[in-house]
């Protein structure tokens, strides 16, 4: 128990300094947000689609109990723009096949408005992994320390939620170092 309790604090302390390193002078606000966010527990909407092979249906209830890495993007964003983007997450999906450690959920939250084209675009592209989409664009509001600075949509938790790591180890080679002891290692 000791040493559960130890290693938390060591990799909570490791995610705390590579954000603070990556800010600057704002350091002291995203500590303080991170902080809070590893003393949270991240919950996932009750309603979400799954977009992939250009079929959609719902994201699959056995996700929800295995270790996540959740990458958000908010409405407020171009969603297609950060759609593009998706193919950085390649090597996670890879690493989770091979591991079978955690599961990838690149989750978007798009307007109701928006949603329709959002997922016509995704069927078009065939992204080679699952896209996530929020339908009733609630993920914000149950998570809003999350959701409080861009730095922190992204995060690993485990299967009730509690974070794990805070940050995007694709973004970070240190931070990746950290996913894998931390993650994929972990005794």
């Amino acid at each position: 128990m000791k040493y559960d309790a130890m290693r938390r604090v060591l990799i909570f302390l490791a995610a705390l300094c590579l954000l603070a390193a990556m800010t600057g002078c704002k350091q002291v606000r995203i500590i303080t947000k991170t902080a809070r966010l590893m003393r949270s527990t991240v919950t996932l909407p009750e309603k979400i689609s799954c977009v992939h092979e250009g079929e959609i249906f719902p994201m699959p209830d056995s996700l929800r109990a295995k270790t996540k890495f959740i990458v958000f993007v908010d409405s407020t964003s171009c969603s297609k723009c950060r759609i593009s983007r998706f193919v950085r997450y390649g090597d996670m999906f890879r690493l989770s096949a091979e591991t079978q450690a955690f599961v990838p959920i690149l989750l978007l939250s798009t307007t109701k408005s928006e949603q329709q084209e959002i997922i016509e675009h995704l069927q078009q592209i065939e992204l080679p992994f699952p896209v996530y989409l929020d339908m009733d664009h609630t993920f914000a509001e149950a998570n809003p320390l999350m959701t409080a600075d861009w730095r922190l949509h992204s995060v690993t938790v485990d299967g009730t939620g509690k974070v794990l790591l805070p940050g995007d180890p694709v973004e970070n080679g240190k931070l990746m170092d950290l996913f894998r002891r931390e993650i994929i290692d972990k005794p």
